[in-house]
């Protein structure tokens, strides 16, 4: 297969590789996410689907984050010191910016989403952003394996969503 690749002069080169990896980590760590708030609930899949659907993903960390210092799970602060990481990765700010940039820096350029007018500037050097990625994508790894839910159980729960439907 021949790609074409898309000359991007004005962005560091790999930046758009870790771009996607960014916004890729939120895409499989949202299902994680809703997962364990339903666990920890101790709500059905269905139940789960129905309370987190169109809940902003801030507010869901902070919901997990309470639920898990109350509960009896033998790695619970190190479950909410992945989250912490997780909370800090500065993710509405990055997924609803303008991006400005040049070959070697990235600025995002976000408005407030709520009270007074703002805009802001978030700014990293090309390797800044990259190990800011990478952090991000193994504190979501290390929550996955410690909280322990099997692969199965996980797939099994995001596809309860389809059957929602169909019972409408």
């Amino acid at each position: 297969m021949n790609k074409k690749i898309i000359d991007a002069p004005a962005f560091p080169p790999g930046f758009h590789q870790s771009l996607g990896h960014f916004h890729g980590l939120w895409l499989m760590f949202d299902v994680t996410l809703d997962y364990s708030i339903g666990k920890f609930l101790r709500l059905e899949h269905s139940e789960t689907h129905i309370l987190v659907a169109g809940m902003e993903f801030g507010r869901k960390i902070r919901l997990l984050c309470e639920l898990l210092k109350h509960s009896d799970h033998p790695k619970k602060q190190q479950l909410v010191e992945q989250l912490s990481i997780l909370q800090a990765a500065k993710r509405d700010a990055i997924t609803h910016a303008y991006v400005a940039s040049n070959s070697t820096d990235i600025t995002f350029i976000y408005r407030s989403r709520g009270g007074p007018y703002e805009a802001k500037e978030l700014r990293f050097t090309y390797p800044e952003f990259k190990e800011h990625v990478t952090t991000l994508i193994e504190a979501a790894q290390r929550y996955q394996r410690m909280l322990g839910a099997p692969v199965e159980e996980l797939l099994s729960f995001a596809n309860t969503v389809l059957s929602l439907k169909k019972r409408s």
